[in-house]
């Protein structure tokens, strides 16, 4: 008995399963940039806001309390003229 012929199928695609989720059985720190930009832009368009927003902003290794008063499309801004590298945040959060 002939068995048919077998053709692979070539996969020249590239391959992006679960590239921005993935579990981590350690406590490391996974940064969702979608996730960290979204907060940011309901941070800032919220009804509330008039001037200046209190906030915790979490980075690979700590946290520390900023109060921002403006975003660029790669910053935040803070009240004391610093700019936050927004790769940089791992996570925000209102105070």
């Amino acid at each position: 008995m002939r068995l048919p012929k077998v053709f692979p199928v070539q996969n020249d695609k590239e391959i992006r399963n679960n590239s921005s989720f993935s579990y981590n059985k350690t406590n490391d720190v996974i940064r969702n940039d979608d996730r960290v930009r979204r907060t940011i832009r309901k941070i800032f368009k919220r009804d509330e806001q008039i001037y200046s927003i209190d906030c915790v902003i979490r980075f690979k290794d700590d946290k520390k309390r900023y109060t921002l008063i403006g975003a660029t499309s790669n910053h935040l801004i803070t009240k004391d003229k610093r700019l936050i590298p927004i790769n940089d945040v791992y996570d925000i959060s209102l105070e």
